[in-house]
């Protein structure tokens, strides 16, 4: 018994005298009731006491060994997945679709997860068949004036495709029937471009990750499964696009089949904030080549054009010829100092075109990209050997240069005898 009844108890034996013993019976009989059922006035017995029991006290016990013991099974049933494990899935699955959305917003991040749900424009559908195979198709979303079926054809389709030697790019307009291949062929010592930022070589990007590149965030249910989740620095997949070094990607992996089911990424680009997000994804899907080419249909217009890249035998800049590149009346972002190697030309419909590809060192580049991503839509003016080249309307950031040589009429090789050497001199 508690101390509160002990005492109430003492205090009717003082009170009532024994002769008395089957009114002190009854008495006792409804002062214990009294107790059982509200407590000693003012004790605050009744509940507080009962929560406090030993009976409780075995129940709270036994919750919190469940409690530990769900814990340890977590721990036992959730080993950490190894990002070896999802590449190697990624290569083997061969084939992926997804749906990318992409938001832009100079107040802030879209904190959503779903790419289908993201206030955006466009909705962008990628069909990946590795090797060296993509298609992208968007639509812009719909207004009130649009159909109902407004995603039964596509705004417009990009196709890219390398083949060996060459880089082939589609572009369609479906609704018009009309699009444009570009056939661009390396000739020679020629270094085929690195389009790492397309989808088809960001896959290739993820599957290059080294453990040492990754943090492990945990897990999380994305799609009603389990899923572990991965962060990587952005400009590991995409190198170009995202020069900012502290964003971040994260990549979430279905903990049965350790393929990716989300991507997140969120980075900031010339004063916005800009939240991809990749959702929707679907591994190892049968995708016919003919989705990869022009459509075999008629009443199509096609419109081709072919791009010869050279090699340069001698990649360096002679001493004396002089480079500057930046705003007509500034300083220069970039000058010869700044160069690398001036490795390759191209050539655009048998030299309708020409121009050189001009690669600048870390240092050199990095300025320009920084310079380019903070001044879009303002002119830069490339002079070389104190001629005006020409003007560029800055669109985004840039890494390296092109000179437009058309206007001299110089083939490359002439070009490569007037201007360049094996060594710098």
């Amino acid at each position: 018994m508690s101390d509160e009844l002990d005492t109430a108890l003492h205090q009717f034996h003082r009170r009532f005298d024994r002769d008395y013993i089957p009114q002190k019976r009854r008495l006792l009989t409804a002062l214990t009731r009294e107790f059982r059922s509200k407590g000693a006035p003012g004790s605050g017995l009744n509940r507080r006491h009962w929560l406090w029991s030993w009976n409780t006290r075995a129940a709270v016990a036994a919750i919190a060994l469940l409690v530990v013991g769900y814990g340890v099974y977590t721990l036992t049933v959730r080993p950490a997945m190894a990002w070896a494990e999802v590449r190697s899935q990624i290569r083997r699955a061969g084939t992926v679709v997804f749906l990318q959305g992409q938001h832009v917003s100079t107040s802030g991040y879209w904190t959503g997860l779903d790419a289908s749900s993201m206030p955006v424009e466009r909705e962008v559908k990628c069909l990946v068949k590795t090797p060296g195979l993509f298609r992208m198709e968007s639509w812009r979303r719909p207004n009130t004036s649009q159909p109902a079926d407004w995603k039964s054809v596509p705004e417009s389709v990009q196709i890219s495709k390398q083949i060996t030697d060459e880089y082939v790019q589609i572009q369609l307009q479906p609704f018009e029937k009309r699009g444009m291949r570009m056939v661009t062929r390396y000739e020679g010592a020629t270094r085929v471009p690195d389009h790492s930022d397309d989808p088809e070589r960001f896959l290739t990007r993820l599957q290059q990750l080294r453990e040492e590149d990754l943090r492990t965030l945990g897990w999380a249910v994305i799609d009603g499964a389990e899923a572990t989740g991965f962060e990587a620095p952005a400009r590991l997949l995409f190198p170009h696009s995202i020069p900012d070094p502290e964003s971040k990607v994260r990549v979430w992996a279905n903990r049965e089949t350790a393929l990716p089911v989300r991507l997140e990424l969120r980075f900031r680009q010339q004063g916005s904030y800009v939240t991809m997000v990749v959702s929707q994804i679907e591994w190892g899907v049968a995708l016919p080549d003919d989705l990869f080419d022009v459509p075999d249909e008629p009443g199509w217009t096609i419109e081709d054009h072919t791009i010869v890249s050279v090699a340069f035998s001698k990649t360096k800049l002679k001493q004396g010829i002089a480079l500057r590149v930046g705003p007509l009346d500034g300083e220069p972002v970039v000058t010869e100092k700044d160069i690398a190697d001036v490795a390759s030309g191209w050539e655009r419909n048998e030299g309708m075109y020409r121009s050189v590809t001009v690669e600048l060192t870390p240092a050199g580049r990095d300025r320009l990209q920084t310079y380019t991503g903070a001044h879009v839509g303002e002119v830069l003016t490339i002079v070389f050997n104190r001629e005006i080249l020409g003007e560029v309307l800055i669109g985004g950031p840039m890494q390296n240069l092109q000179l437009d040589i058309t206007s001299s009429g110089m083939t490359f090789e002439e070009w490569g005898q007037n201007y360049l050497t094996s060594q710098r001199e």
